[in-house]
């Protein structure tokens, strides 16, 4: 799936006029292994995955989350973070950060190994 797409289409889908709109996509995997004397006791993996979609209207914010990736489901969660900025109450301070050129530079932080992708939870001989 592509997720950048995805978010693109559901800011499509809810930012217009005066509104602002921002899509958060996570993904997790999550692996645990019980070892007791070099033995595997125990071992679980578990995957979770959802959108958030974030609408700012005139100060007033709404935010909707699902884990269900089904177009009609992420559709619907666009549509209720725009219903509940409708219905939220003003605030001035609210709103999307301006954007601007920060003199930011991309770099490798250094905190992500791809090489944990590719290994296996099974001990080594």
């Amino acid at each position: 799936m592509d997720y950048l797409k995805l978010a693109q289409d559901l800011v499509g889908r809810t930012a217009a006029g005066d509104l602002d709109a921002e899509a958060l996509i996570m993904q997790s995997d999550e692996t645990m292994i019980r070892v007791n004397r070099g033995e595997v006791v125990e071992m679980s993996s578990a995957r979770s995955k959802g959108v958030g979609v974030r609408v700012i209207s005139s100060g007033r914010t709404g935010f909707a989350y699902t884990s269900d990736f089904d177009p009609s489901s992420l559709h619907t969660t666009a549509d209720d973070a725009v219903a509940l900025a409708a219905s939220a109450d003003p605030d001035e301070f609210r709103g999307l950060p301006e954007t601007r050129d920060q003199g930011l530079v991309e770099r490798d932080l250094g905190v992500y190994e791809p090489c944990l992708l590719y290994t296996s939870p099974s001990p080594r001989d």
